[in-house]
């Protein structure tokens, strides 16, 4: 299995981190990479969404499945081919103190073609999950200092 995590602390409470999260409907104004997604926050419910892993490349359109939905604590879908290549991208929030927020990030790979993934691939991965990051930190506090 190949993964990628990355992880980010936000100066904000964790119930304001995931209100952003689970606002799907905003997603596209605030978000780099995963620029469009359409779906109920229900478990087993299907989503729709495109992702711009590198810049200046045209964004992907996938399909996926909701498998988790924990308000205030994660969030995860999975999709891809069976057998050959499936991701599993994950949102986890875990409260450092009242006031702040450990946001972890990540996607794992199974299946066939997954064993193959380059590391390239995988680092440009890490990359884009960094800045999506960065971009659902300063939606909060954005969101914050506007109320």
């Amino acid at each position: 299995m190949k993964s990628v995590e990355t992880s980010l602390v936000i100066d904000a409470p964790t119930d304001a981190v995931f209100a952003v999260l689970a606002d799907l409907a905003t997603w596209h104004t605030w978000n780099p990479v995963i620029t469009q997604i359409r779906g109920e926050l229900r478990v087993g419910a299907p989503v729709a969404f495109k992702i711009a892993v590198v810049e200046r490349v045209p964004p992907l359109r996938l399909r996926a499945k909701l498998v988790e939905f924990e308000p205030g604590r994660a969030l995860a879908w999975r999709g891809g081919l069976p057998a050959m290549l499936v991701g599993h991208h994950y949102f986890r929030t875990e409260a450092r103190g009242e006031s702040r927020c450990l946001v972890t990030h990540g996607e794992s790979f199974t299946g066939i073609v997954s064993r193959g993934l380059p590391a390239r691939l995988l680092a440009r991965l890490t990359t884009a999950y960094d800045r999506l990051n960065v971009a659902l930190r300063d939606e909060v506090l954005r969101r914050r200092d506007a109320s």
